[in-house]
């Protein structure tokens, strides 16, 4: 099949599919986008530095980058450096990641 997802899977993060409209003959083009500069990608667990890479692209100035946090999961302190961490059984994970290949490859 030409797409990426099996579209009833759950637990898949969209972001591939999103890019790709979900079609696996355009993902090699736009990882090459992203890697020339042609395209941005902001990645929500790398939130802050995303921005001020858009600012340094941009020139925005440091207020219009102002933020507030919010539906944000728990992440761990330098206080509480266990926080909210799991471990996943080894199937778990295996499966994990074969769901998410696609949407690893951007990174």
């Amino acid at each position: 099949a030409n797409t990426l997802y099996d579209v009833t899977e759950k637990g898949l993060n969209r972001m591939t599919f999103d890019l790709t409209n979900d079609r696996r003959d355009r993902l090699e083009g736009v990882l090459a986008d992203i890697a020339e500069g042609r395209m941005f990608v902001l990645l929500t667990e790398r939130f802050d530095e995303s921005l001020l890479l858009l600012r340094r692209r941009f020139g925005w100035d440091l207020r219009a980058m102002l933020y507030i946090r919010q539906k944000a999961t728990c992440s761990p302190t330098r206080k509480y450096p266990k926080l909210c961490t799991r471990t996943l059984d080894p199937d778990t994970e295996r499966k994990i990641a074969e769901l998410h290949e696609p949407d690893q490859r951007p990174y």
